[in-house]
């Protein structure tokens, strides 16, 4: 995930007027790009939406897309967690009150 960081450092430099050489810039972009591969399937969406959002400002449109992917993902899966934990509670519920 620091690459992550490392990226969005760079783009904020050179919109400072730092000197970032293009191919680091270039290496950061194909990087981003495929960001979903590079986190551990394990980690949870809504983490891998966190660190790729760093991103947005300075990604391509490929990575932009795919991050707005990510995006979808983790709030489908919040919103999947929600409606079991609901229908959980009130299967509960109707069980303790018959």
């Amino acid at each position: 995930y620091l690459s992550v960081y490392v990226s969005n450092a760079l783009g904020h430099a050179k919109d400072k007027g730092y000197a970032v050489p293009k191919e680091i810039l270039d290496r950061a972009k194909v990087y981003l790009k495929g960001i979903e591969q590079h986190y551990p399937s394990y980690y949870p969406p809504e983490v891998r939406w966190a660190y790729a959002s760093l991103c947005t400002k300075h990604a391509s449109r490929a990575a932009k897309r795919k991050i707005k992917k990510l995006i979808s993902l983790a709030v489908l899966a919040i919103l999947i967690s929600l409606l079991l934990n609901a229908r959980s509670r009130t299967t509960r519920q109707i069980r303790s009150s018959g």
